[in-house]
């Protein structure tokens, strides 16, 4: 990045509240580990993961974006960041009857094979 580039977009950045992102960061990080998903690219084995993770990151940047009213209350709240993350799970589910973060393909029951006899056999 040359010196007037990295100006300018020190420039525009710079009114961004660093606390405000940082404790968005923090709140997205737990969400995604709420639900077992990887917090980053560095936490996926194989590139099913890398998908699964790209994925997750981007249905939580549209559920946080279309509910920043929420957000901007749990940030001034009390709450600790890891609370604010399942009360906004638990809100998600209830205003729109899905998951907040997808789940992958292998962590539910519902996509067992129930061919095999459970137990003893």
């Amino acid at each position: 990045m040359n010196d007037d580039a990295y100006k300018e977009f020190s420039e525009e950045t710079s009114g961004i509240d660093k606390d405000k992102a940082v404790w968005k960061l923090d709140f997205a990080r737990s969400c995604l580990q709420i639900y077992g998903a990887p917090m980053s690219p560095q936490d996926c084995l194989d590139k099913e993961e890398h998908y699964y993770f790209s994925y997750c990151s981007i249905c939580l940047a549209m559920a946080m974006k279309e509910n920043d009213d929420i957000l901007s209350a749990y940030m001034e709240s009390d709450l600790e960041i890891e609370d604010a993350a399942y009360c906004f799970a638990e809100f998600y589910e209830n205003q729109y009857g899905d998951t907040l973060i997808p789940l992958y393909k292998n962590a539910s029951v519902a996509y067992e094979d129930w061919s095999e006899p459970i137990g003893d056999t």
